[in-house]
Order: structure tokens, then sequence, then C-alpha cells
């Protein structure tokens, strides 16, 4: 049995890593699926193509990507650039706030027998 946690001495920072059992991994994955994001919509900014639809975990990993993608094709310091990456800037502290939900929803599951 390799549940529980074990400690690497590798590196600067000692790291934990923590194995689960399958069945409590299947139960996180299972509260993942179920969690809804409950915060402020997200903002589209002018002449994206991006989805901003924010409701679940899948839509917080494709919205991540997309953002990320987004932000990388900003090149020119203009007026309407900062504003597109003020918009992004609000969108990724949303986007944080929905990974905070989702960090304690896995540390929740860590607590459990």
């Amino acid at each position: 049995k390799l549940e529980g946690e074990y400690e690497l001495p590798h590196g600067p920072e000692r790291k934990k890593l923590v194995l689960w059992s399958e069945a409590k991994l299947e139960s996180l994955a299972d509260r993942m699926q179920e969690w809804r994001y409950k915060g402020k919509a997200l903002e589209k900014p002018q002449e994206s193509s991006v989805d901003y639809t924010l409701h679940g975990y899948a839509d917080v990993k494709r919205l991540n990507l997309a953002l990320m993608e987004e932000g990388n094709k900003l090149s020119e310091d203009t007026t309407n650039t900062r504003k597109i990456l003020r918009t992004y800037l609000s969108n990724f502290e949303r986007l944080r706030d929905a990974v905070s939900e989702l960090e304690r929803l896995a540390e929740d599951a860590d607590d459990d027998p």
C-alpha cells in the first residue's frame, strides 16, 4: 500500500509527496466536476475570440490556457492594449479565486479518511 505522505529530500526545499488511494482520487475528481463557480462573470475584451464562460472546472482549465495565449499575442503598447490587459488582469484575478476554491476542495479531500 503506497497511500500516505512521503518527504522528498532533493532540492533546496523539502517537499512532501502525498499519494492518495484510487477511491480518494475518484472522490476528488467527482467534487471538482461538481464544483460551480459563483463569482463575478468574466469580461470579454475587445477583439477577443475566447469564450469567457466560467461555470465549472473544465472552464477553469480551458480559460487558463486561452488567457495565457491571448496575453502572449499582445505586443504593442497602445491605449487599447492597456485596456485589454486591465480586463485580462481582472479575469485572471477571478480565475485565481476559482482555482483557490478548487484547491480548498483538494485540501478537504486530503482530510477525508
